[in-house]
């Protein structure tokens, strides 16, 4: 009986033995800022993940692999959940940032995440994106 318990856990996918053969992989504060995923945001944070600082985010969360701070990841992510929970959380862009954080928001899909970002910092100069890839 623990038996046919024990392998409808790992057939399902549920329960700490599916876990011991198919570890859930762990995110990054960035990554899970790009999926809109507070609560694991809030993990990565509670594991030692930055808040502030450029973390890697794999191919498929966002467009390509690359290390994004969780501010830019959400943006790229066209997660307006997670930059809003950022910003009021208290992570506070330079001036700088905030261009570039416009520059990925530029696109007709991230207009509400511009739309947050003006609304918070003001309308910023224009800016040269052409040297901002993502």
């Amino acid at each position: 009986m623990l038996l046919a318990a024990a392998l409808m856990a790992l057939v399902s996918g549920v329960g700490p033995i599916h876990q011991a053969f198919w570890p859930l992989p762990s995110l990054t504060a960035a990554e899970a800022a790009a999926q809109g995923d507070i609560p694991a945001l809030l993990a990565a944070v509670r594991a030692g993940s930055s808040l502030r600082a450029p973390q890697p985010v794999r191919a498929g969360i966002i467009r390509r692999a690359r290390s994004v701070t969780p501010l830019e990841a959400a943006v790229l992510g066209k997660s307006r959940r997670a930059l809003t929970f950022l910003l009021d959380a208290g992570v506070e862009p330079t001036t700088a940032d905030i261009r570039r954080l416009l520059c990925f928001a530029g696109d007709s899909d991230r207009r509400e995440l511009r739309e947050v970002l003006i609304a918070r910092f003001g309308p910023q100069p224009p800016g040269d994106c052409s040297a901002v890839t993502w």
